[in-house]
């Protein structure tokens, strides 16, 4: 397990995590999806149209590429992201 913000995640499988900068902000791309996990089975909780900004507070670094696990409650795959510095 770790600890995050009061918020205790269970590490599953082979994936650890990293805490992200508090400054880094990542924004959707159409039909970016918000998982339970960071793999492409996990359950799909939300997809998001363009636009939108999530704020990461995790990182997992699996074999299918990095997953920011974001405050709203889940994971995104970095690929279907476009990182920005929250101070814009």
């Amino acid at each position: 397990f770790f600890f995050k913000q009061k918020t205790a995640y269970e590490i599953q499988g082979d994936w650890s995590s990293d805490v992200c900068s508090s400054d880094l902000v990542v924004t959707t791309r159409s039909g970016t999806r918000l998982r339970k996990d960071p793999n492409t089975s996990s359950t799909i909780l939300k997809t998001y149209n363009a636009g939108i900004d999530l704020h990461p507070d995790n990182t997992s670094d699996m074999e299918d590429g990095l997953w920011y696990h974001v405050s709203e409650g889940g994971w995104v795959r970095s690929d279907v992201v476009d990182e920005k510095d929250g101070n814009y």
